[in-house]
């Protein structure tokens, strides 16, 4: 379902009860894009990608569902507009979701789910946070289990609080009402070592995390996460941001001592060296 179709569904006052796919991209050419759709051939020349899309909408018409949303194929990524408003979103899409399926293309059946390389990618932490309803499934289909009965081991292998694993939240201001009540360093920390294949997607995937929005600028680099740091300070007064900061800069007063410490924050998050939270 294209995002603006789920808007004018919407305006009709239509129900829009939707599934969402959390998934580890494949390489490009096996994952099937907004203009494949059009494509009579796709079936056979993008099987790893179009088999996702089946197995996700047959999941979801198994619960009912009539709607899906996947990332790879429902967004127009050649439109900057769209790509911004998609990414400003997607937090709130997964959390409004009926439910989201994790697709763990790397784990055989009875396999190890903290092996997924699922874990290590960066936008995955918050299509792991934001469902109410999560399913986790092998590479097979086979449903492993809920997020919220395998929490505990989630936990160990993430490190994210438990009350955030086991909630079953609807709504985008309920969850984020709870990630509020969590210290944005321990926040941040969620986020250290995972990886994109863009360096500005590690900060653009933290957005709905820490409850701000701002432009994409693809090409800015490293710039992306100190603006980020900077949105994050604007909406709070919560220091522990600055836990991740070498010590020389724990107390930024000036414009340069502030720069410097989220450049240190920064680094350290990239090198999962989490310093004083």
């Amino acid at each position: 379902m294209h995002p603006a179709r789920k808007q004018e569904l919407e305006r009709e006052g239509i129900s829009t009860s939707y599934a969402i796919l959390s998934h580890k991209w494949e390489k490009d050419e096996d994952e099937v894009t907004f203009e494949d759709m059009g494509s009579a051939e796709i079936r056979s020349k993008k099987v790893l990608g179009w088999s996702k899309i089946l197995k996700t909408c047959d999941e979801a018409l198994e619960r009912g569902i009539r709607y899906a949303l996947i990332d790879t194929c429902c967004i127009d990524k050649r439109n900057l507009t769209e790509l911004t408003e998609s990414i400003n979103s997607m937090f709130k899409w997964h959390a409004e979701a009926e439910i989201c399926f994790a697709y763990l293309s790397d784990v055989n059946p009875g396999g190890d789910l903290a092996e997924s390389a699922w874990f290590t990618r960066a936008w995955t932490l918050q299509e792991l946070i934001a469902p109410g309803k999560m399913k986790f499934y092998d590479k097979s289909w086979n449903m492993i289990d809920s997020r919220i009965n395998l929490a505990r081991e989630i936990h160990v292998r993430t490190t994210i609080n438990n009350e955030v694993l086991r909630h079953s939240s609807s709504t985008q201001q309920s969850i984020q009402s709870l990630l509020a009540g969590i210290p944005v360093g321990r926040r941040m920390s969620w986020a250290a070592g995972r990886e994109a294949k863009k360096v500005e997607d590690r900060a653009y995937s933290l957005l709905g995390i820490f409850g701000v929005s701002m432009p994409l600028l693809y090409g800015e680099g490293d710039q992306a996460f100190i603006r980020l740091q900077e949105e994050i300070i604007k909406a709070t007064n919560d220091m522990s941001l600055f836990a991740w900061c070498d010590s020389r800069v724990t107390s930024p007063e000036g414009s340069e001592e502030l720069r410097a410490a989220l450049e240190s924050t920064h680094t350290n998050i990239s090198q999962s060296r989490f310093l004083g939270f």
